[in-house]
């Protein structure tokens, strides 16, 4: 079931269509629901992982369940629908900021997801939240992630692997080895 959560003194009044993931141990399967209520009933496997809005149209602040939480790490390197993975990251960077995630585990998938990230885009904005631009939370609305883990110098070392074999591996000169390189200068150990 899914719930609809409406801002501070806000109604539920406006309707929803989203794609809904579901991991069935190989791949994710996608299909529509519509909310049009505060509750919206959904099939849904409580063991499988499941991605609210796949298709990222949604514009609504969604929350990862434990057990999606849990499983990103194992399945990101076989999530590859672009959009899907969009959606993840600004779901685990929304999760940590709204404290509805831990950002150990925000850790977690972006050192699984990175590697295998395709987009320079994502790249530059999950750079940009991890690591130091010297800026700190300024002109941002995301508090960075580093200074929330518990242990920072652990995470940094292990998102900086992650940016730099990125960049490694990606097509030399191209805009995904430029910004998997900027995100890893972004994390690198000081």
């Amino acid at each position: 079931e899914l719930l609809l959560t409406p801002p501070a003194g806000g109604s539920a009044g406006r309707e929803h269509a989203f794609g809904v993931a579901r991991w069935d141990g190989a791949a994710w399967q996608v299909s529509d629901v519509r909310v049009d209520g505060e509750r919206t009933p959904v099939e849904a496997d409580a063991t499988s992982p499941t991605v609210l809005d796949a298709k990222a149209t949604a514009w609504a602040d969604l929350t990862l369940d434990e057990v999606t939480a849990a499983a990103l790490p194992a399945v990101m390197a076989s999530t590859t629908d672009p959009l899907l993975r969009a959606t993840i990251w600004t779901t685990v960077r929304n999760g940590a900021q709204h404290a509805r995630l831990d950002p150990d585990h925000a850790v977690e998938v972006l050192a699984a997801g990175v590697p295998d990230e395709q987009h320079d885009f994502a790249l530059g904005m999950l750079g940009g939240w991890t690591g130091d631009d010297g800026e700190g939370t300024h002109n941002s609305v995301h508090q960075k992630l580093l200074p929330r883990v518990a242990d920072p110098d652990s995470a940094r070392a292990r998102l900086f692997t992650a940016y730099a074999g990125r960049a490694e591996s990606a097509s030399p000169g191209s805009e995904l080895q430029l910004a998997a390189a900027q995100a890893a200068v972004l994390c690198a150990p000081e």
